[in-house]
């Protein structure tokens, strides 16, 4: 059966996290049986379209009517689209989708977006609440990374973002002793939190502590001269290192002498206590242990692998992180053990299961879709 994958991005100015997330997804596709086609709906407005959007209520926001004919008269085909804000076009093209038999499923990146929506895209969004009054009975259910189960009163299937695996390599094996080595690879900004790193690393030394602890800073960002400033200011020159942007080999060989990743410890500072984030499915896959202050939807409670730190504005506790890579360092089965389980739990695969099972379901019912075990 056909699949249109259907997004809209600027190739000029792609984006590498998008752009892998729409391959790794309709690969999913593809293994689960779909003869999948990805259409990009983007193109630039001209500056007639732009200003017909201004004035007028049947302004042209997302694109759709760039690809109503391309694909909406395949019969029997599933339209999978990556959100955009409804409009005439949205409608006119999901009534012909229907039309022919097509089975709609919207998915939205970020919701609810209101807060997002600034001055300028009012009238967008607006023109969106009229539209989904038109639009609500074509679409078959939303995929959404919130918690909710309907939006708009439809359906929908919560899931959380997915890794492809063949991209992290398992870290060597490293043996701890006396010295612990913690590695932090973000775009740094204030809700990456490492400031609170320095500042306990900062304690930590001056009381004398009875091993050695380094820090490994890895990216690029708004905090880091911040954070270099705080370096000098503490007198860490000697335990805090800082890279720059490292990939492929040279970010490989440093992940292999490192004993714990540092995840988000700021997030409270933008108000999120719970997220879905990439960086600490990275570390699982590459199967290195790592403490984090915001509460991670993709992995149990109990995940031994990981540490929970308060998530306030106090130092890092390097006795306590100290603690935890001695207790999972005494498991000599550990990176296997976090390898396997990242490849049930965190792949696109495992992530895309719920959906894929849902469409396949409503094209059962609808009689278009045979399913054989």
């Amino acid at each position: 059966m056909k699949l249109f994958y259907i997004y809209t991005h600027d190739l000029s100015n792609p984006s590498i996290g998008v752009f892998n997330k729409i391959e790794q997804q309709a690969n999913c596709f593809r293994q689960a049986g779909f003869d999948v086609e990805k259409v990009n709906m983007f193109r630039e407005k001209s500056l007639q379209e732009r200003v017909i959007n201004r004035i007028t209520f049947f302004g042209n926001t997302s694109n759709y009517k760039n690809i109503i004919c391309d694909f909406a008269t395949v019969k029997n085909s599933v339209i999978y689209i990556r959100f955009a804000l409804f409009d005439f076009y949205a409608w006119k093209l999901f009534k012909m989708c229907r039309k022919n038999n097509n089975f709609i499923v919207i998915e939205i990146p970020t919701y609810p977006f209101k807060k997002e929506i600034n001055f300028r895209s009012k009238q967008f969004y607006f023109q969106h609440l009229f539209y989904l009054k038109l639009v609500r009975n074509y679409i078959s259910f939303f995929v959404t990374y919130s918690e909710d189960n309907k939006i708009y009163s439809i359906d929908s299937v919560p899931i959380t973002n997915g890794i492809d695996l063949s991209l992290y390599s398992v870290k060597t094996k490293c043996i701890f002793k006396n010295e612990l080595h913690l590695l932090v690879v973000a775009t740094l900004a204030i809700w990456h939190g490492v400031d609170r790193v320095i500042k306990g690393l900062g304690i930590y030394v001056h009381k004398g502590g009875n091993e050695k602890v380094y820090l490994h800073v890895v990216g690029e960002g708004d905090e880091l001269k911040r954070l270099k400033e705080m370096v000098t200011t503490e007198g860490l020159e000697e335990y805090v290192f800082f890279y720059g942007t490292l990939k492929g080999k040279e970010l490989d060989d440093l992940f292999d002498k490192m004993h714990l990743g540092v995840g988000s410890l700021g997030c409270h500072r933008i108000n999120i206590y719970s997220a879905s984030i990439l960086k600490s499915r990275e570390y699982c896959a590459r199967a290195l242990p790592f403490f984090i202050s915001v509460k991670l939807s993709d992995f149990p409670d109990n995940f031994k692998y990981v540490k929970y730190i308060p998530a306030d504005e106090s130092p890092v506790n390097v006795d306590e992180i100290i603690a935890f890579a001695h207790a999972v360092y005494l498991n000599i089965d550990m990176q296997e053990e976090m390898r396997s389980w990242a490849e049930k739990n965190l792949s696109w695969e495992r992530k895309m299961l719920p959906v894929i099972q849902r469409i396949k379901g409503g094209l059962e019912n609808q009689g278009v879709w045979n399913i054989q075990e």
